[in-house]
């Protein structure tokens, strides 16, 4: 049986891997065919694991770093997103939402 601190990192997760889809649907136009695949397949290997609440917040940090590389600058901590650049060639509002929700994922420390 499930309890509470259960189903809530499961929804966390949940949301990210929906955000980081969508995210990466939005901005199909700079995303080479081979990147597209390998994160699709990163995340794909992570609905397997277990569903903890380290995992949960590696998922946002990884997600994080992920979209560092394509020209985001954006501080995160525990539900606030600092934000200083998005690449202009980026989804802005879906790059807004999948940083909201990593960072919103850093708050589960606070149930460990």
């Amino acid at each position: 049986m499930e309890n509470e601190v259960d189903k809530i990192v499961k929804a966390m997760e949940e949301h990210l891997v929906a955000t980081i889809e969508k995210w990466v649907d939005a901005n199909q136009h700079i995303l080479s065919e081979r990147r597209k695949k390998r994160i699709l397949k990163e995340l794909k290997s992570l609905k397997k694991e277990r569903k903890e609440i380290t995992n949960v917040m590696a998922l946002a940090l990884w997600i994080h770093n992920l979209i560092s590389g394509f020209g985001v600058f954006a501080g995160l901590s525990p539900g606030k997103v600092s934000l200083h650049y998005i690449n202009p060639n980026l989804d802005k509002d879906a790059t807004i939402k999948l940083l909201q929700a990593c960072a919103n994922a850093l708050t589960l420390q606070y149930l460990g």
